[in-house]
């Protein structure tokens, strides 16, 4: 909130008594899964089942996992695809890549049974 409040700040001041910020509508919180949580180890030898390279990393965009982390629940950001190309106008993926990230799921959620 200090940053938002920093640029309420700056952005009333531009034309003051004109210019109202309001609060933000949405807060998104950081997380923070460790590494050695059950979930995170398990998606990751999923992934490194396929052949593919696991990275476990920190991303810097909102996410709704976040709201989980926050009540406690262990929570990873894992999709298909290119966080590259997501919310854009040109949005698209691979339908094998869908496949793929099912099966790695689903491989997640068995080795819990």
């Amino acid at each position: 909130m200090a940053v938002w409040a920093a640029y309420r700040d700056r952005l009333e001041g531009f034309a003051p008594g004109a210019v109202a910020v309001g609060e933000p509508s949405v807060v998104d919180y950081a997380m923070a899964t460790d590494p050695a949580e059950p979930v995170v180890r398990r998606l990751e030898e999923a992934v490194r089942r396929t052949g593919r390279p696991a990275e476990v990393r920190g991303v810097n965009y909102g996410t709704d996992a976040s709201k989980l982390a926050r009540a406690g629940i262990p929570a990873v950001v894992f999709g298909p695809g290119s966080i590259s190309q997501a919310h854009s106008a040109d949005e698209w993926i691979e339908l094998r890549q869908v496949d793929e990230a099912a099966a790695i799921l689903a491989a997640t959620i068995r080795a819990f049974a």
